[in-house]
């Protein structure tokens, strides 16, 4: 499956200029692509549009060769920030449980999918532990493992460690693209270290993509 975007323009109200201009992108399953830019080039935005949260004034997104609605990108995509949120009460398994709940799964079914990706993410031992009791990296691995055991083929990622010290983004880091061999994954960073573990990187300038 491939999440293809062509000539997205977006347009803020009140901004002099799009921020995105004609921009393409496109990532395969099984692909990581690092989208790197200065701060307001559009690479949150052009994020935003391929979950299905930003729609586009103008050019399209497909999966594959069909165009694809607002509604059927939130379903196709999970998404990594920054910012993470989790239910800070409940065990680390049924902040992961509730994502393999929502697609569907038996009860059991879903609790050896969570079970199984957070082992991935090498927190299998502080499953039973209630999350607000974790560091910062360890939280942001259980939001790896939530969006893992969605199910969904493209995962988003909005600097997934811009909080974090080098070591914690490095653990992060391993859980996220260790673990996604089956999955589209698209990182908005400004660091080269990160871009540097995808398999593609791409620069924003000015709303346009260019190669690197």
């Amino acid at each position: 499956m491939r999440l293809v975007a062509d000539g997205l323009v977006v347009r803020y109200p009140g901004a002099a200029r799009p921020v995105l201009v004609g921009a393409d992108l496109d990532v395969d399953e099984g692909e990581s692509v690092a989208i790197l830019g200065p701060s307001g080039s559009g690479k949150s935005t052009l994020l935003s549009v391929l979950g299905g949260l930003v729609r586009p004034d103008g050019g399209t997104v497909r999966v594959d060769d069909d165009e694809v609605s607002a509604a059927e990108l939130r379903r196709l995509t999970a998404w990594i920030l920054q910012t993470v949120n989790v239910l800070p009460e409940r065990s680390v398994l049924d902040n992961v449980l509730v994502a393999a709940l929502t697609r569907g799964s038996t009860p059991a079914h879903a609790r050896t999918e969570a079970v199984a990706r957070l082992e991935a993410v090498g927190l299998a031992d502080r499953a039973h532990d209630r999350t607000r009791l974790l560091s910062g990296g360890e939280v942001q691995r259980v939001v790896i493992a939530r969006a893992l055991v969605s199910g969904r083929p493209f995962l988003l990622a909005d600097e997934p460690t811009g909080q974090l010290d080098r070591a914690t983004s490095e653990v992060v880091l391993d859980g996220l693209f260790d673990a996604t061999r089956d999955a589209g994954v698209v990182v908005v960073t400004h660091d080269p270290a990160v871009a540097a573990r995808c398999t593609r990187t791409v620069h924003i300038l000015d709303g346009v993509v260019v190669a690197a």
